[in-house]
């Protein structure tokens, strides 16, 4: 959604084609199957609410997360190394339950757009 917010104020570039935004938003809508649905979500209008709303959530995700295992942030951000480790009995909130939940997940943080970049941040 940010990039969307982003393909916004491109309209206000005066050298910038509209059929070049319309493109780039355009692709922006393939990138998740949610938009494809809920196409609403795409306007302009209540974007930068929805925006903040979607941080007030992450936000609050990532904490959980992180009270959870405090392990799990580190070792996604070095999922290679963990993706064909050998899992070992463990305990919640463990380096060995890190290492399970890397392997189960790492893959959907790696392709989806931008996540593992967000997670750095907040880490």
């Amino acid at each position: 959604m940010q990039d969307l917010r982003a393909s916004y104020e491109l309209t206000n570039v005066q050298n910038l084609h509209g059929d070049a935004v319309r493109m780039i938003q355009d692709q922006l809508a393939h990138r998740s199957g949610i938009w494809k649905h809920r196409p609403e979500l795409l306007k302009p209008e209540g974007l930068e609410k929805r925006i903040e709303k979607l941080q007030e959530q992450c936000d609050i995700w990532f904490d959980r997360i992180n009270k959870g295992n405090k392990f799990f942030w580190k070792g996604l951000m070095d999922s290679e190394k963990y993706m064909h480790a050998e899992q070992q009995p463990y305990g919640m909130g463990s380096p060995e339950e890190m290492l399970i939940l890397v392997q189960y997940c790492a893959r959907s943080w790696i392709e989806t757009d931008g996540a593992l970049e967000w997670a750095k941040k907040k880490m």
